[in-house]
């Protein structure tokens, strides 16, 4: 009976992470603390191609150019990746998929003196036209 049940979940939860599917535009939020306490929220998308297990894609905000995804990984539950910044800064990410639709994380990166930042990110998947 243990073994059964065992081995439907087993099932179950393969299928699902095999059915997580990321292909499609994903906008939303980065909200950050700035060095001098002040809050920001910028609007961020990213535009994500799923086969298989490979992803691929671009990201950006409301204030920059559509950049190429790098060194990403989707686990079926949690898609890392990074981005090189035209301003030369390194730009890295952990967002867990929480919904079909949603992905939650964090995005890291560096300021000009060295001080680390972290926003958070929020990204629901648009609706497909």
């Amino acid at each position: 009976m243990k073994l059964t049940l065992a081995c439907l979940l087993t099932i179950l939860l393969v299928g699902f992470a095999s059915a997580a599917d990321l292909t499609g535009h994903w906008p939303g939020q980065a909200e950050m603390t700035a060095p001098d306490g002040t809050q920001h929220s910028i609007a961020a998308y990213l535009d994500l191609k799923q086969e298989g297990t490979t992803v691929t894609g671009s990201g950006g905000t409301e204030q920059g150019e559509s950049l190429p995804l790098e060194e990403v990984l989707f686990d079926g539950k949690t898609l890392s990746f990074k981005v090189s910044g035209p301003d030369g800064r390194t730009y890295k990410s952990a967002l867990t998929l929480i919904s079909a639709d949603q992905l939650e994380g964090k995005l890291e990166f560096t300021i000009e003196d060295g001080t680390a930042i972290t926003a958070k990110m929020t990204l629901k998947r648009a609706a497909a036209k």
